[in-house]
């Protein structure tokens, strides 16, 4: 006798996680970033005027692509990169790091200041889909900041300046609150058998539909920490360092770093003002804040131990000295002052 078996799967979710579409719901990293090619203003222009990337904004999961227009416009030329975000998403940091470091371009934590357009006029584009390029760009570390999954980014450069008044911070990764929607198609097959034996085998769609799964705020794993040790490794920063520093503040707060935790964690190679690295002022004559561990406690305190010890003595001499001069009455205040008051009337 004949059977028709009728099995009805849904198909689509264990495929289609790839593909799903995340909105973050927090934190709130700003708009997305801007990336602008500007040529500035300098004594060498109009021949040879300075020219830099400006990324400024969050980093979102489609900035990747912009930043690698951005270095395809520029061709084998090798502006230097200034930045100021407050993070975002760690993947696409990574990723726009690589291509950074690929192109072997320098980056300064620093804003960049256009002047606004004239009326009717916009940034010129090279074509339909180029990054905009902006004329009289002005640096500056005036509100320049990196945090969070910036200084991926900036680990990515082949030098890495943080002026005295740019900002680094890190804190502990997290996975904002977000929606997940999954596109799940539904199949019908019918099977047709004779005793044992299949017949033949139909499959067909039946239904299809979006369904959005919500995705609370929770903290990264280990595995993560893995992988973004494993990217600094590759940048040549000393990773253990770099996460530890992200685990001194939670996800809601931020460390932001000193001189020392700048060259401790290499994410600093010196604090050369945008303007000096640009070329456009005079370099900063100051030592690069990286030191080696070694001469770290020299450079600290310059005096030997034993010559520690003989100022305190000498200091505790001195101390002695005035402390039996006053009580001599050597001093105003001392035992010749210390009379008893008359008595009240």
């Amino acid at each position: 006798m004949f059977k028709w078996n009728i099995f009805i799967l849904a198909l689509g979710l264990a495929l289609n996680v790839s593909n799903a579409e995340a909105r973050p719901k927090a934190p709130d990293f700003g708009p997305p970033m801007r990336i602008l090619i500007v040529r500035g203003e300098g004594p060498d222009c109009p021949s040879n005027c300075p020219e830099w990337i400006s990324l400024e904004g969050a980093i979102v999961k489609e900035t990747p692509a912009l930043f690698r227009k951005a270095l395809e416009q520029i061709g084998a030329r090798k502006p230097q990169v200034l930045i100021s975000s407050g993070g975002g998403v760690v993947v696409a940091a990574m990723e726009m790091g690589r291509l950074l470091r690929a192109k072997g371009l320098d980056v300064s934590v620093a804003r960049t200041l256009v002047e606004p357009p004239a009326e009717n006029t916009a940034p010129k584009k090279t074509s339909q889909s180029a990054v905009a390029v902006v004329e009289g760009g002005r640096p500056s570390i005036s509100g320049a900041y990196c945090a969070s999954a910036c200084p991926l980014l900036l680990a990515a450069g082949k030098a890495r300046h943080v002026a005295l008044y740019a900002r680094v911070g890190l804190h502990k990764m997290v996975i904002p609150e977000h929606d997940e929607t999954q596109h799940v198609r539904y199949l019908q097959t019918r099977t047709l058998t004779l005793g044992d034996q299949v017949i033949s085998k139909q499959t067909r769609v039946v239904g299809e539909q979006d369904v959005v799964t919500h995705i609370g705020r929770h903290s990264t794993s280990e595995k993560d920490y893995r992988k973004v040790a494993a990217y600094l490794d590759e940048m040549g920063l000393p990773s253990a360092k770099v996460v530890e520093f992200m685990h001194k503040a939670s996800p809601d707060g931020m460390v932001w770093m000193s001189r020392q935790g700048l060259a401790d964690t290499l994410l600093a190679t010196d604090a050369q003002p945008p303007e000096a690295a640009l070329g456009l002022a005079p370099k900063v004559v100051a030592p690069a804040p990286a030191r080696e561990a070694s001469t770290a406690s020299d450079s600290r305190f310059p005096l030997t131990i034993g010559q520690l010890g003989a100022l305190g003595v000498i200091a505790l001499a001195m101390f002695a000295a005035m402390l039996i001069s006053f009580r001599r009455g050597g001093w105003p205040g001392g035992a010749d002052q210390r009379r008893d008051p008359p008595p009240l009337s």
